[in-house]
């Protein structure tokens, strides 16, 4: 829940000047997958304008559901401790990518954003088989993007590498 929180509250801040300033707003979506760093599958949606893309991602890289583990840990000394480094909940975070024209049909892409992972310690109590986060390994990952965005007149395609999300194929269109 706090990785919910805190990337509608970044997304907000960092996307409002974008979408309510000037010409008319190009919607987008994105899949990606395959990365070096996380290779599970995730998804973007943002929005596209005055030479800005801003998207917000997820990632299905979770090991365990938010409601899989008791949220503290283990209550007594008999337990055994199962992942030291489980992903809990899915992986969140936001992009900002700078649109770099190169002709009327080809634009360069380059950018940045932070990413939100929540993790733990799992832990097994032996007496009654229930797992507990034992101790709290939450990360923020910086990332950096940089591809090609194809121009036509009512909507783009594009692909870029994403340090943190591999490779992502995308499309926006205007409203």
């Amino acid at each position: 829940m706090k990785n919910g929180i805190k990337i509608f509250l970044l997304s907000i801040i960092f996307t409002s000047p974008v979408i309510n300033a000037g010409e008319p707003v190009q919607w987008y979506f994105g899949l990606s997958g395959g990365g070096d760093t996380n290779p599970n599958a995730g998804f973007s949606w943002g929005a596209v304008k005055n030479n800005w893309m801003w998207n917000i991602s997820v990632i299905g890289d979770n090991d365990y559901a938010t409601d899989e583990l008791l949220d503290y840990p283990v209550p007594h000394n008999d337990y055994t401790v199962t992942n030291n480094d489980a992903t809990v909940g899915n992986t969140m975070g936001f992009d900002g990518t700078k649109i770099i024209k190169l002709s009327e049909t080809v634009s360069f892409l380059l950018g940045g954003g932070l990413y939100f992972r929540g993790g733990c310690e799992v832990a097994e109590s032996n007496v009654t088989g229930w797992e507990y986060c034992q101790s709290n390994k939450d990360e923020t990952i910086p990332s950096i993007n940089t591809g090609l965005f194809l121009i036509a007149p009512d909507s783009q395609v594009g692909i870029r590498a994403h340090s943190y999300r591999g490779v992502e194929l995308f499309v926006s269109w205007f409203n």
